[in-house]
């Protein structure tokens, strides 16, 4: 006997109707078993004798017009003899969903599972990640009484077992956290009838006798304290002479002898002043075994801002040290903030001015700092911070900082208090000249149309985005963000519909991944076998449903006769003929939400 089953989520449309047809005359089922026709009886009845079936058993849908659900229809042949029993299923059905829900809820709580059920980084799963930390610390070791007994002493100076180590592998969970062999704990637990003795032999060589850590720890390691001791980085200053670069030798030496580290000198860089000369420099690298680099390169290994950058980009796009990914936007593209269309991914270029902009702010607005008091001194004595010049050969800081005043200028704004910085101090009246410099016409008539009093504070550089006015390096990286997407779009309208697009797109309560796939194909960035083609990759660029039309995202959504016979047998029920790209589809999607708030 064979037996169809489909669920067809609605049999009245035409299309539906004709695929089940096809369906039965390939397939010549005896029995066809269809559910969520979304039917009542009589219209189930009318479908009497589809493919050759006259027995027919129907079920009641529920509800009326675009809200019906369920329904179940059954189809066998004249000579076969079936009997039909019903049974009352939604209490069954609700039973089944939420013992499954608790089976999931258990599984994530367990932390076995949580890849498998979990989608999101919460706060629900930081907790359990580091519940295992918080119940497995052993803060103490005292008795009820808070003492510590000789019996107790006696326990811990026992020597360690074989049965105490077979006791604690068992207790290991089989799956997870497997070794620098890529072996989890399943593998010795299996054959630990096999290689029993010498595993236990190792281990309690480590345990009995003196042990001081290595590199090679994981995280998660009770010794992985040991491990980052030396990843802090370091800069050692010295003069340039062989007695101070040997007193440094001895200190890192007598490091490595009370921790068990060692220092790692492929990643330790030495660098000098121009002012050493170069046989000096040469025998100070010859003693401490370092590579010599310029003032600004790697520093212990480290990326640049822009390898980090190339880093991120290429794990997005699936790219690996030995290969290299098909990149389909720039990385400019995708340092947009959401609503712009990107992923926002931070730009470490435009971040870390933002973090020098902090040392702009210092300087400005606390000019009796000591760094403030040095830096006018050499570069504007007789100016203020906004009208500094780099001057005669600066230095990299005082570069760097002068780059970001354009970030200030245009972002932010005066407080005004007594007026003196646009006013004049001795007649009382505003400064023409320069509100006509700063201000359009319009709002400088506005201004200077405002009679002055005579009391007030100073006025205050302030920041608008904060609320105490005080600069960040959060805020500041949104403002360049935002002044430098300003400065591509072209016209104010084209950003606000496209910001309400991006907005409404990414509210959607989908899976994460799925608005991403989604994104990926609004932008044209999913790898279809014509974009892969066009990259000179080694495929039929034609649709594999049809082979009409090469494979795009629009053909793919919206133009194939597979993708439209499922866009109307969805829920949806929706006409493709409408739409001809994917983009407009979700255009239509905004408008109707629009129209139902």
């Amino acid at each position: 006997m064979k037996i169809l089953s489909w669920n067809c989520r609605g049999l009245g449309n035409l299309l539906t109707v004709r695929a089940l047809k096809q369906l039965i005359h390939s397939k010549d089922p005896d029995v066809v078993f269809i559910s969520e026709t979304k039917l009542h009886e009589a219209e189930d009845l009318r479908h009497r004798g589809l493919g050759g079936l006259y027995n027919i058993f129907p079920v009641q849908c529920a509800g009326q017009g675009r809200s019906r659900a369920s329904d179940l229809c059954l189809w066998w042949r004249s000579e076969l003899k079936l009997e039909v029993r019903l049974a009352t299923v939604e209490v069954g059905k609700e039973l089944d969903s939420l013992l499954e829900q608790e089976e999931v809820w258990w599984g994530q709580r367990s932390r076995a599972s949580w890849l498998k059920h979990g989608d999101r980084n919460s706060r629900f799963f930081h907790q359990k990640a580091s519940q295992g930390k918080k119940r497995n610390m052993i803060e103490l070791i005292k008795d009820d009484r808070g003492r510590v007994t000789p019996s107790h002493l006696g326990i811990l100076a026992e020597p360690f077992s074989k049965e105490e180590v077979e006791e604690a592998l068992f207790q290991m969970h089989p799956t997870k956290a497997p070794g620098a062999d890529g072996l989890p704990a399943l593998f010795y637990q299996k054959f630990w009838h096999v290689i029993g003795d010498e595993v236990a032999a190792f281990c309690l060589q480590i345990l009995q006798e003196k042990f001081f850590p290595k590199r090679g720890l994981r995280q998660g390691d009770p010794l992985s304290p040991y491990l980052f001791i030396l990843c802090d980085d370091s800069v050692l200053f010295a003069r340039a002479t062989m007695e101070e670069a040997q007193c440094i030798k001895n200190i890192l030496g007598a490091f490595e002898r009370a921790s068990g580290q060692q220092i790692n000198f492929d990643k330790s860089m030495l660098s000098a002043s121009r002012n050493v000369h170069d046989n000096r420099f040469n025998e100070i690298k010859q003693l401490l075994q370092v590579k010599a680099v310029g003032s600004y390169d790697r520093y212990l290994g480290l990326p640049t801002i822009v390898d980090i950058d190339h880093m991120i980009s290429r794990f997005y796009w699936g790219g690996d040290s030995t290969c290299r990914g098909l990149h389909w936007t720039k990385w400019e593209n995708l340092c947009k903030s959401k609503v712009e269309g990107g992923m926002g991914f931070r730009d470490f270029k435009s971040f870390n001015m933002a973090l020098v902009g902090k040392n702009w702010w210092r300087i400005y607005t606390r000019p009796e700092s000591l760094v403030a008091r040095i830096f006018k001194g050499v570069y504007f004595p007789r100016s203020s911070l906004r009208d500094a010049k780099k001057g005669y050969r600066p230095s990299y800081t005082w570069t760097s900082i002068l780059k970001t005043s354009w970030v200030f200028e245009r972002g932010g704004l005066w407080k005004i208090g007594d007026g003196s910085q646009f006013i004049h101090g001795m007649i009382i009246g505003w400064r023409t000249d320069l509100i006509e410099l700063v201000f359009n016409p319009s709002t400088a008539a506005r201004i200077l149309s405002i009679p002055l009093g005579v009391h007030g504070g100073p006025d205050e550089f302030h920041w608008p985005s904060t609320t105490n006015g005080h600069y960040t390096c959060k805020e500041g990286y949104k403002n360049m963000r935002n002044l430098l997407s300003m400065a591509e779009a072209s016209s104010s309208t084209a950003v606000t519909l496209e910001a309400k697009f991006w907005n409404f797109f990414w509210s959607s309560r989908a899976l994460p991944r799925c608005k991403e796939t989604r994104w990926r194909a609004i932008q044209g960035y999913l790898p279809l076998k014509e974009r892969l083609f066009s990259r000179r990759v080694d495929v039929d660029p034609g649709c594999p449903f049809c082979a009409t039309e090469r494979e795009n995202e629009d053909h793919l959504f919206i133009h194939c006769p597979a993708a439209k016979h499922v866009w109307f047998a969805s829920q949806l029920a929706v006409h493709m003929a409408y739409f001809s790209t994917f983009r407009e589809l979700w255009l239509a999607v905004l408008e109707l939400h629009d129209e139902e708030v």
